[in-house]
């Protein structure tokens, strides 16, 4: 009698876990087929790119240029070198002739 309740219990587990099993499945065939669909690509691929953009360029438009002393310390300095590189005088001003 109790091997027989035992049998029944191992059963019915077996029925309920193949019936989970198809239906994680199920689950993941439709998952792949709304994942591949074109207009999933694209909104991922834009998602992707706004995100990039925000890491690369984290200043937002329309905020305009710095005040101050702030404006002052990105300007170069009157009579600045442009390169400080040996040689700099030859490539910015050539001999000719």
């Amino acid at each position: 009698m109790r091997a027989d309740l035992f049998r029944a219990w191992q059963c019915f587990f077996a029925v309920v876990l193949a019936m989970g099993g198809i239906g994680v499945l199920i689950f993941f065939i439709h998952h792949i087929a709304a994942s591949i669909q074109a207009s999933s690509i694209i909104a991922s691929v834009a998602d992707e790119t706004i995100v990039a953009i925000d890491r690369l360029f984290p200043e937002k438009l329309g905020q305009g240029p710095p005040d101050g002393d702030e404006a002052q310390a990105l300007l170069p300095a009157a009579g600045a070198a442009l390169a400080d590189s040996p040689g700099q005088e030859e490539w910015l001003h050539p001999k000719r002739g």
